[in-house]
């Protein structure tokens, strides 16, 4: 019991540290100081995805028989569809995005922006299907709900995916934070404006 206590105490630390560290992008008007964290998360996504297929491969190609007694093709109660959702809905994740990046493109024709919509969001399904596939492939019924928690720690590879996707996320904080502060600060805004009007 006193072991769960220092942990809760060392995240409660940690946590504040890291909003400590966040808080000067937490409050900026724009993040165009950010713009090269998507590189970072880009690569991370990258490193992680090749290495969890090829950790996938490596595993059922060393064990013979693996993938054809264990791969299950259909689900088989409606707990399975349920937990199966959430890759396909993480494709969407970026949709209140849109509006900021309609007002970011050079030229924001119709045209132009469904392209772009079209393109992150297949690119996005895609990532989180393989993702999905490589670490089921890797562990079958005994996949974590984290896939990154099936792989071993000390993997080199996999740890270099981890704290590459550990900062990112961490700078989505504040890129996610913005256009919810611009939306409320409108909404304020347009109150006080109908409400001056009265």
């Amino acid at each position: 019991d006193e072991g769960d206590e220092t942990t809760k105490f060392q995240d409660a630390v940690v946590l504040l540290v890291l909003l400590g560290l966040m808080m000067h992008y937490l409050l900026k008007r724009d993040l165009s100081s950010l713009r090269h964290i998507c590189y970072v998360g880009f690569f991370s996504i990258a490193v992680l995805c090749a290495t969890m297929v090829y950790r996938a491969a490596e595993k059922n190609l060393s064990h013979s028989g693996l993938f054809r007694t264990n791969v299950k093709w259909v689900a088989s109660s409606f707990a399975d569809v349920l937990n199966a959702l959430p890759i396909i809905l993480l494709a969407f994740l970026c949709s209140f995005n849109i509006i900021s990046v309609h007002c970011s493109l050079v030229d924001p024709t119709r045209g132009r922006v469904r392209e772009v919509i079209h393109k992150s969001v297949m690119f996005s399904f895609l990532l989180m299907c393989i993702f999905g596939v490589s670490g089921y492939l890797y562990r079958y019924d005994n996949t974590d709900g984290n896939i990154l928690l099936c792989f071993d720690p000390k993997d080199p590879v996999i740890f270099l995916g981890r704290i590459g996707c550990g900062i990112t996320t961490l700078f989505a904080l504040p890129m996610n934070a913005l256009p919810c502060r611009e939306a409320l600060l409108s909404l304020l805004a347009q109150i006080s404006e109908a409400r001056a009007r009265r």
